[in-house]
């Protein structure tokens, strides 16, 4: 492991965008390789509990700018 972190990593790693973006599709893929599942949906049926489980959508209207 490389801990000689350069100053630019640092000034960028902390991106509003990177932050709330979230994950890239790649990075999604290979998470849920790496934990066996082969879409997010395996993922989610295995680990939330099926009595809080609510597939149905969600009203909550349309997001709003900071």
């Amino acid at each position: 492991m490389d801990t000689n972190t350069s100053l630019k990593q640092l000034s960028t790693q902390n991106e509003f965008i990177r932050r709330h973006i979230g994950p890239s599709e790649t990075d999604k893929e290979l998470m849920l390789k790496e934990l066996g599942f082969s879409n997010s949906d395996e993922l989610i049926n295995k680990v939330v509990p099926k009595s809080i489980l609510n597939k149905e959508t969600m009203n909550v209207g349309p997001g709003i700018s900071e």
